[in-house]
């Protein structure tokens, strides 16, 4: 009734008391660039909302990161947004979240397409207890392969934190969000 969004573990509105209701995400089954189709929200973030999604031509999955409808009019929010895309295209390396297309929804809201891969963050992961040192130091090996390849461009990630570390089975990297990078000139 108060129209606040709340995390999906709340019942009721901490306003007025009443019962929460599951609100339909209006992406959900729409198409994105005439091509691809979103299925179902993977995380929300303070600026952008991540999408599951596929290619319709090719059946390929995929993740869309769209930037969230409030911040799509501030001229600063949409090219930190785009540098972000020019950041990980130049940077194709394992350790980094490959970026296949750029470009803005139908309603003009910037959107990053990206490879799509089964796993958690790091914060996900040391949420359950630290890990041990023989975990860690593969782990901080890719980090650091990671960092080393955005360095050899002269890109500085400047949000390094366990949010953006993206482990896949096997304890693989991948980094992400390069959104707040700069150049090093």
């Amino acid at each position: 009734q108060c129209h606040r969004s709340y995390p999906s573990e709340s019942s009721f509105c901490f306003v007025d008391g009443t019962s929460l209701v599951e609100e339909k995400d209006p992406r959900a089954n729409t198409t994105v660039a005439g091509r691809y189709v979103i299925e179902k929200a993977l995380g929300v973030g303070g600026m952008a909302t991540v999408y599951r999604a596929h290619h319709k031509l090719v059946e390929l999955p995929c993740a869309i990161k769209i930037l969230n409808p409030q911040f799509s009019q501030d001229p600063t929010l949409r090219e930190r947004f785009r540098r972000e895309a020019r950041h990980a295209q130049r940077l194709a390396h394992p350790t980094i979240i490959a970026l296949f297309d750029q470009g803005d929804t139908e309603d003009g809201v910037p959107c990053l397409v990206m490879e799509l891969r089964e796993g958690k963050t790091l914060a996900e992961t040391i949420e359950h207890g630290k890990l041990k040192l023989d975990r860690m130091i593969p782990i901080a090996v890719e980090m650091t392969r990671a960092l080393a390849r955005a360095h050899d461009f002269e890109v500085i990630h400047r949000d390094l934190k366990p949010e953006n570390v993206f482990l896949l089975p096997g304890d693989h990297v991948k980094l992400l969000d390069f959104g707040i990078a700069r150049f090093a000139e």
